[in-house]
């Protein structure tokens, strides 16, 4: 009978120790639990703050990629206004002979003559207008339009590089 007492005082310690280790054992494992959320709660509102400013700085984005396409459009709009403002002007006085002031023909240093018939010693008639031969005046032409369509591109560049954002 003794080793029956025995047998039963053992069986109940074991009983106890495994009835205590297992509500500690809970126990550990609420605190546990209750430490990760805390930690998943925190984690999530990182995410939450995270994911706002990166919303925001993506609506910065499009907003500044908006601007950025208006004000192109803009300077697309306006270089082309002024490329055919240049090429009106172009045809309206393509077909004008071009003319300047300087000597008559045949007086001064390349005529025959070094006094004019108004008394004019130096063969210079400021009234004299001369033309140019067409093949010059064509060529000055075509360059004054290349010039003035490369300030029209030069301006579009110009202005894109120091107003865009």
């Amino acid at each position: 009978m003794i080793y029956y007492r025995a047998f039963a005082a053992l069986a109940l310690c074991v009983v106890i120790f495994t009835a205590g280790h297992h509500v500690g054992g809970l126990t550990q494992k609420a605190a546990d639990q209750a430490q990760f959320d805390r930690i998943n709660g925190e984690i999530a509102a990182q995410k939450a703050e995270a994911n706002a400013a990166y919303r925001k700085a993506q609506d910065a984005n499009v907003a500044l990629l908006t601007a950025r396409d208006k004000f192109k459009n803009d300077l697309e709009k306006q270089h082309a206004q002024s490329q055919a403002d240049t090429a009106s002007i172009f045809s309206t006085y393509s077909g004008v002979g071009l003319r300047y002031a300087g000597q008559s023909a045949g007086s001064g240093a390349a005529g025959g003559s070094t006094a004019s018939a108004s008394g004019n010693p130096s063969g210079v008639d400021p009234t004299a207008d001369v033309q140019l031969p067409d093949a010059i005046a064509r060529d000055l032409r075509q360059l004054a339009l290349e010039a003035d369509q490369l300030r029209d591109d030069y301006s579009l560049c110009y202005r894109y590089a120091t107003e865009s954002k």
